[in-house]
């Protein structure tokens, strides 16, 4: 044989097995950049693609803690979500039935509180005003507060907790 073409073949050899190696580090690169990456890529896009998985009925406490309630009485409740979350409710007496109403002000989604001193509620954002019952009386919130299913079981209150949509004047619950 020639002492050229042997040249010529480990040349082509080693060329071959860089060429492999290079493609080799190139994959495994990729590969451990994708799996870095791809829970920065899930968070970003998980607005987009979540659904809410509420769970039906929460348990806003006993029944007797409301009894004797003249004003609305904020009680935090768990939401179970995909995620899960703390939320809140304002539990209203009107006449002699206990009522749930979301804190979210159907303007913009602010939350709203109970002021003492005015009797009422109120929009710290745009100045919504809503009766102590929930009803509108004043502001740019399109509808009153959204009231919330509750049913007694025992001596338990539960409510059904709702997302409901934002600034259209009859009330959408968000799925």
């Amino acid at each position: 044989m020639e002492p050229g073409k042997q040249v010529r073949n480990t040349e082509n050899h080693d060329l071959s097995r860089r060429s492999f190696l290079g493609v080799w580090l190139g994959l495994v690169s990729l590969a451990v950049g994708a799996v870095l990456t791809s829970p920065f890529v899930r968070a970003m896009f998980r607005p987009l693609t979540a659904r809410d998985q509420h769970s039906d009925w929460v348990d806003a406490g006993a029944v007797a803690d409301y009894a004797a309630a003249r004003v609305p009485v904020r009680r935090p409740i768990d939401v179970v979500q995909r995620n899960g979350w703390r939320a809140s409710v304002y539990i209203v007496k009107v006449g002699s039935t206990l009522r749930a109403l979301s804190p979210v002000c159907p303007h913009r989604g602010c939350t709203i509180a109970w002021d003492d001193n005015e009797g009422r509620f109120l929009c710290p954002c745009h100045g919504g005003v809503f009766a102590p019952d929930g009803a509108y009386e004043s502001g740019p919130p399109p509808r009153s507060l959204d009231v919330l299913q509750t049913r007694v079981v025992g001596s338990r209150l539960l409510v059904r907790y709702q997302n409901f949509r934002s600034n259209v004047p009859v009330r959408q619950a968000i799925t």
